[in-house]
């Protein structure tokens, strides 16, 4: 018995968008290797996920994305029918996302996206979700809402980047409005900070207040503590400074006179509670160019029980340059 071909009707992708099936009738797209469904009125039929749509996403995930931080403009290989009770879309964000977002699919209006917190959808906020990294969300009819767990307060446990400074020949790196209830304790990594004040100077930290407009810089404002200088006991007065001491006093060099960088880190914890001191560990070493090196480490505290919502590096006196991370620490 011999085999009998079969031929359907088909064309490349764009002549099959051209065509309308009737009720029922496949048709073969030769571009995408897909088969398609007629309803005898939709142009170009339903198409039909083959093995490597399935492996690739290729019908849910964004092969475009564009537009901006806030207002993302996605579009698909094959287009989106709506923004309907049940659409999913995916997309690979090429920023960081900056806060309250749109998203736009296949030239149709913008949607607000929105996430679950604490069981309530409320808007996108700053670092969601980072550059490159994909997202899922699905639509209610109203919005499309992040397709990820409710973790409460929306921060999942372990350590968050919440903002970079680079300061380049600046007064100060400042942080401000990074400091919630989300975090159990904060973290602030120092990278190669140089100053321009001659010889030596200091590195100060300030922290200003709940509802203040400005850091705090009162001579009796600021205790550091239990300071140690190359593992000797420094003697650093607990009053009289307009910030945290976070080196030796007068002993951080500039290029000029061999200094090569400060680096380091500093923690901050109980920073958002009022009725408790807010608490900050450092350690903080120079590797000068001759060689040798200065190393400070221990703990200071701004003297009031008010919560805290914003921190400002800077040095005693001159401009700063080099690199600030801060990152948020969650327990649970």
């Amino acid at each position: 018995m011999s085999a009998t071909e079969l031929k359907l009707r088909r064309g490349t992708g764009p002549q099959c968008d051209g065509m309308t099936p009737v009720l029922g009738e496949p048709i073969f797209d030769t571009t995408a290797n897909r088969l398609r469904l007629g309803d005898n009125s939709r142009a170009g039929g339903f198409q039909v996920p083959n093995f490597k749509d399935l492996q690739n996403d290729s019908l849910t995930l964004a092969s475009a994305v564009g537009g901006t931080a806030t207002a993302i403009s996605l579009t698909f290989s094959v287009p989106t029918l709506s923004d309907g009770n049940g659409q999913k879309i995916e997309w690979v964000p090429t920023s960081d996302a900056a806060g309250a977002t749109t998203v736009a699919n296949d030239g149709r209006g913008a949607v607000t996206v929105k996430k679950w917190k604490s069981g309530t959808l409320v808007d996108i906020e700053a670092n969601d979700w980072k550059s490159g990294q994909r997202q899922r969300a699905y639509s209610n009819g109203t919005y499309y809402i992040l397709d990820r767990t409710d973790f409460g307060s929306g921060i999942t446990p372990g350590m968050k980047l919440l903002a970079t400074a680079t300061p380049s020949g600046a007064a100060s790196a400042d942080f401000t409005g990074y400091i919630t209830s989300d975090y159990n304790a904060y973290m602030w990594i120092f990278e190669n900070l140089t100053h321009t004040n001659g010889v030596v100077d200091t590195l100060l930290a300030r922290v200003r207040r709940a509802g203040q407009g400005s850091y705090d810089s009162g001579s009796s404002d600021y205790a550091t503590a239990g300071v140690r200088m190359n593992g000797t006991v420094a003697a650093l007065s607990s009053s009289g400074a307009t910030g945290m001491l976070l080196t030796g006093s007068s002993s951080w060099r500039s290029v000029s006179n061999g200094g090569n960088g400060l680096s380091g880190c500093m923690i901050g914890h109980g920073l958002s509670n009022s009725g408790n001191y807010p608490q900050f560990t450092f350690q903080t070493t120079e590797i000068l160019l001759t060689g040798t090196d200065t190393s400070t480490s221990g703990g200071a505290n701004r003297k009031t029980t008010a919560a805290i919502d914003s921190i400002q590096f800077l040095p005693f006196s001159g401009n700063l340059t080099g690199k600030i991370s801060m990152y948020g620490l969650r327990a649970t």
